[in-house]
């Protein structure tokens, strides 16, 4: 296969981080729940490193999931200093890339699915394990691309998919 050129300066990173506890059925951006999400601190580590030591303006990075709502002191400590342009994507701002719908294996009904434009514009896409247990096993990435999708049902995406079925059958 053809080898990819290294990171250009301006090109876009996306980075998928699981808020799944986090103004999971209202809009408090506290962060206060006993349900777990990405731990601030590992994204901040891994935010210092890619503006340190790959060079990746701040501006040029989105930390995103379009299904919940970030907590605002993570927000707060991932935005200062030397990450001071960061990005911040959630269910409030995110804008569904129309020209980006998700076709399914299968048909159902429901609203449309689509990729939000912080990913369809990224020239990279990091997702980042959230490092916990789950009812179903421990899921790490396969699951966290559920907030991902944009649709007309901002808590429960992908709306009319029901892909926990796959998870919980039998």
């Amino acid at each position: 296969g053809k080898e990819k050129p290294a990171y250009q300066n301006g090109e876009k990173i996306a980075i998928k981080v699981n808020i799944n506890g986090s103004g999971v059925f209202d809009d408090d951006t506290s962060g206060e729940t006993q349900m777990s999400y990405t731990n601030p601190v590992l994204l901040k580590a891994l935010l210092i490193s890619l503006v340190e030591e790959a060079d990746i303006a701040p501006s040029d990075i989105t930390v995103y999931d379009v299904s919940r709502l970030f907590p605002d002191y993570m927000v707060e400590m991932c935005t200062e200093g030397i990450l001071a342009g960061v990005n911040f994507v959630d269910r409030r701002n995110g804008v569904a890339d129309e020209s980006a719908p998700i076709h399914w294996s299968y048909t159902f009904s429901g609203a449309v699915n689509y990729l939000p434009a912080c990913v369809t514009g990224a020239e990279y896409l990091i997702n980042l394990a959230n490092l916990k247990g789950h009812s179903y096993g421990i899921t790490l990435c396969g699951k966290n691309h559920f907030g991902s999708f944009i649709n007309g049902n901002t808590m429960r995406p992908p709306e009319g998919a029901n892909l926990h079925q796959f998870l919980t059958r039998n």
